[in-house]
């Protein structure tokens, strides 16, 4: 979805307005689609339901209100990091939800800490750890981006952010919405510190949201961007290697 906006761009760090970048109809069409994504969410449900990701051949088991691995985005970010992690590398698995990206990592040999804010999402995680026999390599913990890590670093932080910028409703749709985008913002904000040198950033986003906001605001963070695989249908959904410059400001020696 592209933004009608004619004005300037303004640092991207900054802030961010979404009736400044996208006309009613546009809005009332995201609000649509995530009424559509709650509905998956199932969050008045009381059984676990098992998900099938043809792609990566696997199937994970998703909790009511867990943000579930069907959707595009997070099969899509599957692919890019059994692409990309190697052996042995230290991963940071940021919003886990049911674990899908974790526990990829750690089938590929890396050492995994998984955290989520949400108790039911490190529930799910923990769960799917065992399905998968890979709970001595990989950690869930409760916690809230980097809240907790005491100045840990790592060679690659996983991360499937949340598309649209609205307020939640309820506390399962943090999964999917970040009002204003601020928890974006946060996240380019303190990610270098958690990187070790030559780390990368392995992350994924869609113009079902505000794709244009995302890379600029990658760009002014100081990141290098590359799209390690693409989907196209109904939207544009990439997932990205996102790097620090050799000799960029605030780079780990």
């Amino acid at each position: 979805m592209e933004h009608l906006s004619s004005r300037p761009e303004a640092d991207p760090r900054e802030g961010y307005n979404v009736r400044d970048r996208f006309a009613w109809f546009e809005i009332d069409a995201m609000w649509r689609q995530q009424d559509a994504v709650l509905e998956v969410l199932n969050v008045n449900g009381t059984e676990p339901r098992m998900v099938s990701i043809p792609e990566i051949d696997r199937e994970f088991i998703v909790l009511p209100g867990v943000f579930s691995p069907e959707f595009p985005d997070a099969r899509l970010l599957a692919r890019a990091v059994g692409q990309e992690i190697v052996k042995g590398e230290r991963v940071l698995d940021l919003g886990t939800g049911c674990g899908i990206q974790g526990i990829m990592a750690a089938k590929k040999g890396a050492r995994v800490l998984a955290t989520d804010i949400s108790p039911k999402a490190v529930k799910c995680a923990q769960m799917n750890t065992r399905r998968y026999g890979v709970k001595n390599f990989m950690e869930v913990r409760e916690g809230d981006l980097f809240d907790g890590l005491d100045g840990k670093r790592f060679d690659a932080i996983i991360f499937n952010p949340p598309f649209r910028p609205f307020r939640p409703r309820c506390e399962d749709e943090r999964a999917s919405l970040d009002e204003d985008y601020a928890t974006l913002r946060r996240f380019f904000a303190e990610a270098r510190d958690h990187l070790n040198e030559d780390g990368r950033i392995i992350s994924v986003f869609s113009n079902s949201g505000d794709l244009q906001y995302f890379e600029s605001l990658v760009d002014a963070s100081g990141y290098q961007r590359g799209i390690i695989t693409s989907v196209v249908g109904s939207y544009t959904y990439n997932a990205y290697r996102l790097t620090v410059p050799k000799g960029a400001e605030g780079r780990p020696a």
